[in-house]
């Protein structure tokens, strides 16, 4: 998903930011931001459809990293887009970019594009160097937090909406996880130094303001399945406060009008009826139902990954609902559609795996 310039809004802001030394802990990761970071790296070349032998080693790299300090990793991808289809006009705006930008590459002009098959090989790197991973039924942001959540450690991700997830263990973006200046600490062994967004402080700057209406802050400021123009009416009308330290454009300003706004309510129904006072009773009900379903992307999963990396089955009510059978869905959540491949020959003994038992 994503909420729309909400990182700009939170780094601009760093008191909601605590340092952090990332060692001996379990670490939830978001794949896809992982490999997309990864794949843009300085020195990357995007002309010839993609240096994956340059990738996979970046790959072995990172994870040697968190190998050396004590970090046990659990790899989380996303998987289809489900059948509401509801992130269609999102991808269609995505896949236009991404035709102008291979059309300026094969042009001879810069730019960044992900080579087309870099998801299948970071899958099957992490098979050859053993990280735990998990290929989800759709999308994996509310997975990944109830994974996070049930083993109390930070989620890895470079994805807006961890910004209003509750995470117990805190988000640590990748843009802040300095895993290529690893540093040493005496008898406790290296770590990564990181920074960890905490959701209870970012809520103490705004009022104090609920987390139970960060969703709703996330939805009505509009993500990759909704967008403004249904609420345009009511920002046009309501008279939001500013409060303190405005940040820079004014899209910030309203960002931080609607938090201000919202830490007066108590709970996120009684939020939700004050906005639709501001919209035509014909819109209400309509307006009401889209909220509160939009909501629910932030609401914790039903699927249980701790039970699939320990017994290697994976359940999901969705998938019952699509009548797809377990034997699928289980070779679906292992990647076994990826074959594996001699590509990322080299450094492939053992002590390039990870241990089969973790850090608590």
């Amino acid at each position: 998903m994503g909420v729309q310039g909400l990182t700009g809004f939170v780094e601009e802001r760093g008191v909601f930011f605590t340092d952090l030394r990332v060692r001996d802990t379990k670490l939830v990761i978001d794949g896809s931001s992982l490999y997309h970071r990864l794949c843009f790296a300085p020195d990357a070349d995007f002309r010839r459809g993609g240096d994956y032998g340059a990738f996979a080693a970046a790959v072995r790299d990172f994870f040697g990293v968190l190998r050396a300090c004590g970090v046990a990793p659990f790899v989380v991808l996303d998987g289809g887009r489900g059948a509401e289809d509801r992130k269609l006009a999102t991808l269609r705006g995505r896949a236009a970019e991404q035709l102008r930008a291979a059309h300026g590459l094969s042009r001879g002009a810069g730019g960044c594009l992900v080579p087309l098959l870099t998801r299948e090989a970071f899958v099957q790197a992490l098979g050859r160097l053993g990280v735990p991973f998990v290929q989800c039924f759709a999308e994996a942001d509310r997975e990944i937090a109830g994974l996070a959540n049930r083993w109390g450690c930070p989620v890895l991700s470079l994805d807006s909406d961890f910004f209003v997830f509750d995470l117990a263990g805190g988000y640590c973006p990748l843009s802040h996880f300095q895993w290529q200046s690893v540093r040493a600490a005496g008898p406790q062994g290296c770590y990564v130094p990181a920074r960890c967004f905490s959701a209870d402080r970012f809520c103490r700057h705004f009022g104090p303001l609920s987390k139970a209406l960060l969703p709703l802050f996330a939805v009505m400021n509009g993500n990759d399945f909704i967008g403004l123009e249904a609420l345009e009416a009511f920002f046009s009308k309501v008279r939001l406060p500013r409060g303190c330290a405005a940040g820079r454009g004014g899209k910030h300003l309203r960002l931080q009008g609607l938090l201000n706004w919202l830490a007066q309510f108590a709970e996120p129904a009684e939020a939700v009826d004050n906005v639709l006072k501001y919209l035509k009773k014909h819109q209400r009900e309509e307006i009401r139902e889209l909220l509160c379903t939009s909501m629910e992307d932030y609401a914790p999963s039903d699927v249980n990954l701790e039970d699939f990396f320990q017994n290697g089955c994976y359940e999901c009510e969705a998938a019952r609902k699509a009548d797809v059978p377990q034997w699928v869905l289980d070779a679906l959540a292992k990647g076994a559609h990826v074959m594996p491949s001699d590509a990322f020959a080299g450094d492939s003994g053992s002590e390039n795996e990870f241990p089969r038992t973790y850090p608590k």
